[in-house]
């Protein structure tokens, strides 16, 4: 005949069941891991370039000719010069923690989870905006016509 069952026993099972469990999602976290690709498709490198030139080249072109009048190339060279850094720093990271969702990964490890929640709401918001300004330069633009 088996023992009756203790007073603990529950708890003990519990506390398995959690580590069983913990364990589990560990492992599916590194197997997903290792098959993140290292390498980004054309259709997405392509979206993500067109969008950030489009918006440039429609919106930002005539508002910084009219306001920076002589030193529009100048203005031009520091704002190239920006999006190298920004993206050897991107890239650096990417190297170092190789997760996805970029930029809130980075700020959770150089911060916490509330800076890094608050990177993914800013990202999100930046293409919204993004968005707009383009959409609102493409008809700008083509109403000309």
């Amino acid at each position: 005949m088996s023992s009756p069952p203790h007073r603990g026993d529950g708890a003990v099972r519990a506390r398995l069941r959690a580590a069983d469990a913990e364990r589990a999602a560990h492992e599916l976290s590194a197997r997903s891991m290792s098959t993140l690709r290292r390498s980004v498709g054309s259709p997405i490198l392509f979206a993500v370039v067109y969008t950030s030139l489009a918006s440039a080249v429609y919106f930002s072109l005539g508002v910084i000719a009219g306001r920076a009048l002589g030193l529009t190339p100048l203005v031009f060279v520091i704002a190239a010069g920006l999006f190298a850094v920004t993206a050897m720093t991107y890239a650096e990271g990417a190297s170092m923690h190789p997760e996805r969702s970029g930029s809130t990964v980075f700020a959770r490890y150089a911060f916490n989870e509330l800076v890094s929640f608050i990177a993914g709401w800013a990202i999100l918001l930046d293409y919204i905006i993004l968005i707009a300004v383009t959409a609102f330069a493409a008809t700008q633009y083509l109403r000309v016509f």
